[in-house]
């Protein structure tokens, strides 16, 4: 089962940079949102409808909040459309008449999507501020978190997401991949099968995150247990190969070799 949620980002590992992608596209459910952007949380996105009543009737505060509900509108419909610069410049201009929930995480998520982790920091971290216990958000700003390579938020942030949302099967794969890193294989394991994960997937994710962490010997041993189980993807093998032509060339010359490109099986 997999469904690649976003474009690979950038990882802290010293792992090489052609293999940064693998751990998206080989973790299900994992990564940050793309959801379309009219299908925000009930609780974050208020009735983009502009008030109807007369200019001279409306006071400057409600002559306001009716020009960003418009612009909101406008931000979301060009999301939408794929126009994503203007809709980023569109919910910077709701910023600057109001503190707006939408707009914080919507230009958090846009900045993930161009692969800029660090740029969507200061949104994620003002969106959580405003919004400390939507679960999706959390999952988001966790991983976008461990991006950056600040993984006590990381963590903290996606245990709560799992608290909150207990069903949330990307908050728990991510965190999966947040305890790998960290060198919690248990707890890897046991948070990507709370994801929906086979015992054999659970250990080949826990795998590809060694690599990209350039753990050669804890990679080896969770792909080799990965296809002892039943039902081993064929990425459980891919891997094992992986790791052992990585950790032989690392051996040898330190070289590490082009990261071949794997196909994900599809939910």
């Amino acid at each position: 089962m997999l469904i690649v949620t976003h474009k690979p980002f950038v990882a802290r590992t010293p792992a090489p940079r052609s293999a940064i992608w693998l751990l998206c596209v080989v973790v299900p459910l994992c990564g940050c949102s793309v959801m379309n952007a009219t299908k925000l949380p009930s609780t974050q996105l208020e009735k983009t409808a502009v008030k109807t009543e007369p200019k001279s009737e409306q006071t400057d505060a409600e002559a306001t909040q009716a020009k960003v509900e418009l612009i909101l509108a406008t931000a979301i419909a060009q999301e939408n459309q794929g126009e994503i610069d203007q809709a980023m410049a569109s919910y910077r201009q709701v910023l600057h008449y109001a503190d707006n929930d939408v707009a914080w995480y919507r230009l958090a998520l846009l900045h993930e999507r161009r692969g800029e982790s660090n740029e969507a920091q200061a949104f994620f971290n003002r969106a959580v501020e405003k919004n400390p216990n939507a679960p999706e958000l959390l999952c988001d700003a966790g991983y976008s978190a461990h991006l950056v390579g600040n993984h006590a938020v990381a963590e903290q942030r996606l245990r709560r997401a799992v608290e909150l949302a207990p069903s949330l099967a990307r908050a728990h794969n991510n965190l999966g991949v947040v305890l790998a890193v960290k060198g919690d294989h248990d707890g890897s394991i046991a948070s990507f099968t709370r994801g929906g994960c086979t015992p054999a997937d659970a250990n080949c994710n826990t795998g590809y995150a060694c690599l990209l962490e350039s753990r050669w010997d804890d990679a080896e041993r969770h792909f080799e247990k990965a296809c002892a189980l039943s039902g081993a993807p064929p990425r459980a093998s891919q891997g094992l190969k992986m790791a052992k032509s990585m950790k032989a060339a690392s051996q040898e010359d330190g070289r590490i070799p082009p990261v071949a490109n794997f196909e994900a099986p599809q939910q």
